[in-house]
């Protein structure tokens, strides 16, 4: 890495480093000065976690021209600030402050004034919330007044419907980013104060003393005609001058002056200089090496992959400036597709008024900062000293690693497999040679050795080398080797010590135990399912099927940058509704549905990742659970005691109880309906799936799924064969059905030669608890089945009152273990950790790995569906 400091006639200068290979950027940014296109700036290029380039050049003080701009010289950068504001948001995603799908309400109670209770996090930083200005007309005061400020956001109604539009935020997404942070952090810092402390010390929204204030570069504007640049729509102009605190077009230049300088204004008045743009930028892609020191990056993958998301749609323009085309991600970073052509989709960042910039390109593990005093606003995005800066990095990053000048880091074998991961302790994994070893021994190619493995029950069942997986290049396929005393299973199958088993495309690999599977065996020259659009596969690698059901198939696919594991629902649109004006009417209003139930979120409800729309499908991506149904767990253990139904029913009750809240009657519950996360107990938490769909149903299709055996329907649904009206009681009632099978093991109505029929059952409550199985039930169990049971919906329990019926309520004991396991505090079993031998042990015998849980032994009736 070279030091750098260049002159040339004594009009300009350069300071910094660059390491080899990136000579070309130092000559460009010497080119700006010298033309006439900076008069001081400085600029950073983060490569692979490393600087590769800090440069710092011209002139701080741009009318006397004495002063030289340093690599210590501070610059106010605009909107540049707005995509640290989206770091910021996004740490607090990571630590679980924050959810970018919550309401902002439920962290600022204040902000649901004025129809606001639903607006999400999200939904502000992608400024489609409707708040771009206020109002009440302001000052520059009013601007520098932080509560006085987030009042009025606070009571603001939005000027359009939240969600379905855009329009740029320019200052007031800096306040409601900014409050939530003060809010939800535990120390309740400024803004300020948070990003000083957790991004970049040398990030400054408010400075904090005069010292720093000396640092500071006086900012120069270009005299430039924007006439057919900037939009000179009234509303838009709202926005843009914080509703007249700034006004527009005004010589005066109040953002060099130090009460700017010291007010807290997130969106547009960050002061900063390009090492730690680039840095903080860097640190969102992983790791950064700082002259041997390492500082962790500062969120996952999983965090970065939704903060990155895109919710603009395709071709929406600013709904009050058309001629600006601008796309922003859930987490409130530009998507710069448009923006920077040169790296196509994939960076993310933020440009500032007048040339500043800041992004990072993932795929290039490249993150870039500039900052500068001579502002140019004739455009809109990136002007010509930035695209001629960023037409060099894309060559540099094709042939430099840092340490080789000759490497080309494109060159990579043949991939004819991979492994995707169906447990999160397990990597995905590209298969390229011959032979892969899979074990706990030392001399594996893949060691099952992390800490967090060896903390597992499964841990010592594993051998030292549990099995191989080995391409037979002249045969032309791909076989697994089982070398266990465990067992390796393929599709839930044993294979068996010493035996061999060709892997097909979609094949589940498990150890020890059919249920522990650990990978997906994805073959890289099996054909694409064609049905699946372009659109779904660009994002997803779609495996195969899990499920099937009523409204449609369930596959199991992968998020391509993370590897991240999801469900995904297809179900036809012809499901729904009949060909014509209802069909009309569902495409209108399937976005608007879907969008609700993205905004779900609670710890007994399946998670709404992302929804696809077709004109044939609907595609949506679900969390993914893999403790199987309710249904299977009841049928295999014939049922359940008094002390498991309880644990389970309670869980079940709290998320429909959320449902109502959100004013959505799930309609279809069943223990098909109700999953569970852990595969091998009971002490499990339970995720209700299939609640919206109702809202996108009409009653009589709902009734023709059931095919004649509507055990869980509500009486007032078949009373009115699904055309009447009815409550969210109706769910009550299917939750008591639930209740009942889970206690004996069978349903409360049946058909029988010597029975009435079962709708008649139904429509009359003709349930009984007889005592051959219900000898062992308490009378308070079945006292509140009866009151959820009821025919009348107008006795009927709410779900209010289930929770507060004795058997519930009184059971303290109960209602502690569900809120620790809701909350994830329930400990995972331990074992004892097993050496990293070569050599199986005693250990190796079949180890018992079964459950302890308290389910009843006593054989009760199958469920009859």
């Amino acid at each position: 890495m070279s030091s750098t400091r260049s002159e040339s006639n004594s009009t300009q200068c350069s300071y910094g480093h660059v390491t080899p290979g990136w000579e070309q950027v130092h000559s460009v940014f010497e080119q700006n000065l010298s033309d006439g296109l900076d008069v001081g700036a400085s600029l950073c290029i983060y490569h692979q976690g490393k600087c590769v380039v800090e440069l710092s050049g011209g002139w701080k003080d741009g009318e006397t021209r004495k002063e030289p701009y340093t690599l210590d010289t501070l610059q106010l950068v605009f909107s540049t600030s707005k995509g640290i504001l989206a770091a910021a948001i996004a740490l607090c995603v990571e630590r679980n402050w924050l959810d970018y799908n919550a309401p902002v309400a439920k962290y600022w109670p204040e902000f649901a004034a004025n129809e606001k209770e639903n607006i999400t996090i999200g939904e502000i930083l992608a400024h489609r919330a409707g708040l771009s200005f206020v109002d009440e007309k302001l000052t520059i005061d009013d601007a520098f007044n932080w509560s006085r400020m987030t009042s009025l956001l606070a009571a603001q109604k939005p000027h359009w419907e939240p969600g379905t539009a855009h329009s740029y935020h320019a200052h007031t997404v800096g306040y409601l980013g900014g409050e939530l942070i003060r809010r939800v952090d535990p120390h309740h810092r400024t803004y300020g104060q948070f990003v000083r402390d957790e991004l970049d010390s040398e990030f400054y929204v408010g400075i904090p003393d005069a010292t720093i204030e000396a640092r500071i570069s006086p900012l120069i504007r270009k005299v430039v005609n924007t006439t057919n640049v900037r939009p000179s729509d009234p509303t838009y102009n709202k926005g843009l001058s914080c509703s007249d605190a700034f006004p527009l077009g005004q010589p005066k230049m109040i953002y060099n002056e130090i009460a700017c300088h010291q007010a807290e204004l997130p969106a547009v008045n960050g002061i900063t200089k390009a090492r730690s743009l680039a840095r903080i930028y860097a640190l969102l892609l992983g790791d950064v090496n700082e002259n041997g020191k390492i500082r962790k990056g500062l969120i996952s993958e999983k965090t970065l992959c939704e903060a990155t998301e895109n919710v603009t749609p395709v071709g929406e323009s600013d709904l009050y400036c058309s001629n600006m085309p601008t796309s922003f991600a859930k987490g409130g970073f530009q998507l710069f597709g448009e923006c920077f052509p040169i790296f196509s989709d994939g960076a993310f960042g933020f440009t500032g008024y007048g040339g500043s910039c800041a992004f990072a390109y993932p795929s290039y593990q490249l993150s870039y900062g500039f900052a500068c005093n001579y502002l140019d606003p004739s455009h809109l995005h990136v002007d010509v000293r930035n695209l001629r800066t960023l037409s060099l990095p894309t060559q540099n990053t094709q042939n430099f690693d840092g340490t080789d000048d000759d490497a080309d880091i494109n060159q990579q074998p043949d991939v004819w497999g991979r492994l995707l991961s169906l447990n999160k302790l397990f990597s995905p994994l590209s298969l390229s040679g011959k032979e892969y070893s899979f074990g706990r021994g030392k001399t594996c190619s893949i060691k099952f050795d992390s800490s967090e493995i060896q903390t597992t029950k499964y841990y010592p069942t594993y051998s030292s080398v549990h099995f191989k997986i080995i391409r037979d290049e002249i045969n032309n396929y791909v076989y697994l080797e089982d070398l266990s005393s465990n067992g390796t299973y393929v599709n839930g199958e044993k294979i068996g010590k010493s035996k061999k088993q060709i892997l097909e495309n979609n094949a589940e690999i498990a150890l020890s135990s059919k249920t522990h599977r650990v990978y997906i065996y994805m073959d890289a020259k099996a054909s694409e399912d064609t049905s699946i659009p372009a659109v779904i596969k660009q994002k997803y690698i779609v495996s195969k099927q899990i499920g099937r059901g009523a409204y449609g198939e369930v596959k199991l696919c992968f998020l391509r940058d993370t590897c991240d594991r999801y469900a995904m629902k297809i179900i036809a649109k012809k499901t729904f509704t009949h060909i014509g004006p209802q069909a009309l009417v569902f495409n209108q209003q399937i976005k608007s549905e879907c969008s609700i139930l993205q905004r779900l979120n609670h710890p007994c409800i399946i998670r709404i990742h992302d929804v696809h729309e077709t004109h044939d499908a609907l595609y949506i991506i679900l969390e993914l659970v893999e403790g199987g149904e309710l249904f299977d767990r009841i049928v295999a253990h014939g049922q359940f005691d008094e002390s498991t139904s309880k644990f389970l029913f309670r869980q079940m009750c709290i998320g429909v109880k959320y449902l109502h809240d959100s004013s959505i009657t799930h309609r279809d519950l069943k223990p098909e309906n109700v999953l569970l996360t852990s595969p091998e107990t009971t002490e499990t938490l339970i995720k209700i799936t299939d609640f919206g769909l109702s809202r996108l149903i009409n009653e009589t299709s709902l009734m023709k799924t059931f095919c004649g055996t509507p055990n869980y329907l509500a009486p007032e649904i078949l009373a009115s064969r699904g055309e009447g009206s009815y409550t969210n009681k109706v769910d009550v009632w299917s939750l008591g059905v639930v209740l009942y099978i889970c206690l004996v093991g069978y349903p409360p109505f049946s058909e029988s030669p010597d029975s009435s029929p079962l709708t008649e059952q139904i429509l009359k409550g003709l349930y009984t608890f007889p005592d051959e199985f219900w000898s062992d039930v308490s009378d308070v169990a079945k006292d509140l089945i009866r009151q959820m049971m009821c025919v009348d919906p107008n006795k009927r329990l709410t779900i209010a009152g289930v929770l507060q019926h004795p058997w519930l309520a009184n059971d303290h004991e109960n209602t502690n273990r569900v809120e620790k396991i809701m909350n994830g505090q329930l400990s995972p079993v331990k074992t004892c950790k097993r050496s990293a031998t070569n050599d199986d042990s005693a250990m190796d015998q079949d180890t018992d790995i079964s459950s302890t849980d308290s389910i009843s032994s006593r054989r009760a009736k199958r469920i009859k569906h």
